[in-house]
């Protein structure tokens, strides 16, 4: 009995033995498996805040890559309108500044009768007022180009400003013996604008009118005031095609300016500055062409605050 005893108790610590290498063996086991589980947890972390922080990077380079593209394209902008300003300086206006330089050394010599120079002062006088009137408009666009427009509302009395853009077209309108008839309004016609763009935008649409208007032919300018004050000026003459006004209406780059009824020339940025100061004022522009009398330009503005 004795012996048997000894051989189970044997067998079991045998047992016991083997349980508890089992026992060991999966502990270890788990230490190991939960070592890399915190390992591959604290690898998967540290991949997440890495990409993450790549992914900032990339953000921040795409951006940084987006402001340079921009900047590249602005200064791009910036060469091409300088090019055209000296395309158009060199161009539109070194012709009629040489030619009143001509005129000049040729009265110098005497060559004229007083008639003939009287005759040559007015002309000279008309191209001065017209090359003015082309310089403004240069110097307005590239200011705006280069620098961007400020726009500073107030509240401005329409008529009033139409009659100085008026006098200051006057000798010009006499010089083609065109009749300007003003329509002033009954009553005082406030809007909201920019009194400097509103200049820019009477000078060139009158100016306009009386170049596209022949000689001894007549402009009319009048108001409309319902919901929105306009002005609407008229020239009798050639009526402009829908082509015209399509592509005066739809296009934001500089047009081809066509001669006027006595070939006055022009650059093609009055008609652009005018779209782009009316767009800065909340303003409009339409164009009518009437058969067989001529051209309608209307611009409504907002109304006074």
């Amino acid at each position: 009995e004795n012996k048997r005893l000894l051989i189970e108790k044997e067998i079991f610590s045998k047992k016991l033995l083997i349980t508890k290498i089992i026992v060991l063996f999966s502990v270890i086991i788990a230490m190991i498996l939960v070592f890399f589980l915190i390992q591959y947890k604290k690898n998967s972390k540290e991949k997440a805040e890495l990409n993450a922080e790549l992914e900032i990077k990339n953000k921040e380079v795409a951006k940084t890559n987006e402001l340079l593209n921009e900047h590249n394209a602005h200064l791009q902008r910036i060469n091409e309108d300088k090019n055209k300003l000296f395309s158009v300086l060199s161009h539109d206006l070194r012709s009629p500044i040489d030619s009143m330089k001509q005129l000049l050394d040729l009265m110098k010599e005497d060559v004229f009768s007083e008639e003939e120079k009287e005759k040559l002062l007015e002309e000279m006088q008309l191209q001065l007022s017209t090359t003015s009137l082309m310089l403004k408009n240069l110097l307005k666009w590239a200011s705006s180009q280069l620098e961007g427009s400020i726009i500073k509302k107030e509240n401005i009395n329409l008529m009033l400003n139409v009659k100085l853009v008026l006098k200051e077209n006057y000798l010009v309108a006499k010089h083609k013996s065109i009749e300007i008839k003003h329509y002033e309004p009954s009553e005082k016609i406030e809007i909201s604008a920019d009194k400097a763009h509103l200049k820019v935008i009477l000078q060139n649409l009158i100016s306009n009118a009386i170049k596209y208007t022949p000689k001894n032919g007549r402009v009319t300018i009048d108001y409309l005031n319902g919901d929105k004050s306009c002005v609407v000026i008229f020239n009798e003459g050639k009526p402009i095609t829908q082509k015209k006004i399509d592509q005066i209406l739809n296009n934001d780059s500089k047009m081809i300016s066509e001669p006027g009824t006595t070939l006055e020339q022009g650059t093609g940025l009055g008609l652009l500055l005018v779209k782009q100061y009316l767009f800065l004022n909340n303003a409009t522009l339409k164009i009518n062409s009437v058969p067989e009398k001529g051209t309608e330009f209307k611009v409504c503005f907002n109304k006074n605050n």
